[in-house]
């Protein structure tokens, strides 16, 4: 494997950079702006075979799309925010399109309107690891890439289960 690259706040990733190309098709899965936008992100980010993990309970494509939908509707502003991450390449990662290891801590803040007004921000902290490769059965994007993400392993805990819990 080729050495690892860590990014921060002070320090983000460069764009060209695996860890770049997945913190944006992440971001996209939430701060799409209509439904549309969402199922493109999805396509763009989720092999259609992708593992996914989500604190330690297998979990399908569909029921992400699902979450991450149910976690969209109704917000006024979604922001992911990415901190402390860090990329390890395949040993033959081509150039341009780079496969291999990716993890981060994220933050995706939702708000909600309320009756005509702003209600508090509602948080998901994610702890999240992602595995990317080459998927030849999926449609390139528009420069010939067929990267996917096939495997997440996430650990995350959201505030909005925790508000939802306290008003039953």
């Amino acid at each position: 494997m080729a050495r690892p690259f860590h990014s921060s706040a002070s320090s983000p990733a460069h764009p060209d950079s695996l860890m770049a190309w997945v913190q944006s098709r992440v971001n996209a899965l939430f701060e799409s702006s209509s439904d549309a936008a969402f199922d493109v992100a999805v396509d763009a980010a989720l092999s259609p075979h992708v593992h996914i993990f989500v604190n330690h309970v297998q979990v399908t494509r569909e029921d992400i799309r699902a979450h991450i939908g149910a976690q969209r509707k109704g917000t006024s502003a979604i922001q992911a925010t990415w901190e402390n991450s860090l990329e390890v390449l395949d040993a033959d990662a081509k150039d341009g399109f780079k496969t291999g290891l990716m993890g981060g801590f994220l933050t995706v803040a939702r708000r909600y309107e309320v009756e005509g007004r702003e209600s508090d921000v509602q948080r998901a902290f994610v702890a999240f690891n992602a595995k990317v490769e080459q998927d030849p059965e999926v449609d390139p994007d528009s420069n010939a890439d067929h990267r996917r993400i096939t495997h997440i392993w996430e650990t995350t805990f959201d505030t909005g289960s925790m508000i939802s819990e306290e008003h039953r």
